[in-house]
């Protein structure tokens, strides 16, 4: 799905953060190891319109990423990738 001009002015204005979290966040990870990150997003940010319907899917655009997996049935909505 692509981006209205509304839906991606609010992207791109909103701010929202990254962060490492489990094993690499504590120093303690190995060459197989992966990477886990928390997404904080605004309150208006909506967790099947605009994570699942339009971040998953930039994801797999994207020709570094691979199994691509949604996990969208959980209390904390979760994309499992590899890049």
């Amino acid at each position: 799905r692509r981006l209205e001009n509304k839906d991606e002015d609010i992207i791109l204005n909103s701010g929202g953060k990254i962060f490492p979290t489990g094993s690499y966040r504590l120093g303690v990870y190995g060459p197989g190891s992966d990477i886990d990150c928390l997404v904080v997003a605004p309150r208006h940010i909506k967790r099947f319109e605009h994570f699942f319907n339009v971040l998953a899917p930039m994801l797999r655009e994207n020709p570094d990423v691979t199994e691509l997996n949604e996990v969208q049935d959980t209390a904390v909505p979760v994309i499992k990738m590899k890049f």
